[in-house]
């Protein structure tokens, strides 16, 4: 597995320095502050103004095929925050994973006889205050494109055999509150994110273990153990 960015574990950037240097930019006003770390004392807390994006961004070398992960939590839902997206940075998205109360929706782009968007919900009780490990893959091809959601290291969302080549591929995370919120006050933190080339999985899991949805079978992904690294 080749990590292509990560930052909020112990001994980050987040940590040692306490701001988004590790992050090419954000949008808004977002802070690093203590409420809710998953590992060490900080995290990354986004509380944008009515009708604003807040979030933070980083670009990384174009891949065809990428993995996000981080660790993810509401302190309301007075309304429906995008936490995670993977994106052509000159193009457009190609997965945007909301949070809601009654579960996790998908966003992702795909061709018809033109890019449309379409979107998939995995239906559960989403608790605030209950941090979450969520994860996105995107496989960007004209023929096999595939988009894939973990929530704690089971696969809950499957899209596969889209063409969703649109751009020229994945150079870009986004993580925060990506869209513009119809109410005040939606707060979100977040921690311990990691961008690959392979799937990430839980911290700590070394590439973690997942259900694949529908079939029942373990799949176990054994990457990050076999090169020592454990996230988080």
């Amino acid at each position: 597995m080749t990590e292509l960015f990560s930052d909020g574990q112990v001994g980050s950037t987040q940590e040692t320095a306490g701001d988004f240097s590790a992050w090419t930019g954000t949008t808004g006003t977002p802070s690093v502050e203590t409420t809710a770390p998953h590992h060490g004392s900080k995290d990354f807390k986004f509380d944008p103004a009515i009708y604003s994006a807040e979030y933070a961004y980083k670009d990384f070398a174009e891949v065809q095929t990428a993995y996000a992960r981080l660790y993810v939590q509401a302190a309301n839902f007075n309304d429906a925050p995008k936490v995670l997206e993977l994106r052509d940075k000159d193009a457009q998205f190609y997965a945007q994973l909301l949070m809601a109360s009654t579960g996790w929706t998908l966003y992702y782009r795909y061709y018809t006889f033109e890019y449309v968007q379409g979107s998939s919900t995995y239906t559960v009780t989403v608790n605030t205050g209950q941090q979450y490990c969520v994860e996105i893959k995107v496989i960007r091809s004209a023929t096999v494109g595939e988009v894939r959601v973990y929530i704690d290291g089971i696969e809950r969302i499957t899209v596969t055999g889209i063409n969703n080549a649109e751009g020229t591929g994945i150079d870009e995370v986004r993580v925060g509150v990506a869209n513009t919120p119809f109410a005040s006050g939606v707060i979100v933190y977040t921690d311990c994110v990691v961008v690959a080339d392979a799937y990430i999985g839980v911290e700590g899991a070394g590439g973690g273990v997942t259900v694949k949805k529908g079939g029942g079978a373990m799949q176990a992904t054994m990457g990050a153990l076999l090169a020592g690294r454990l996230y988080g």
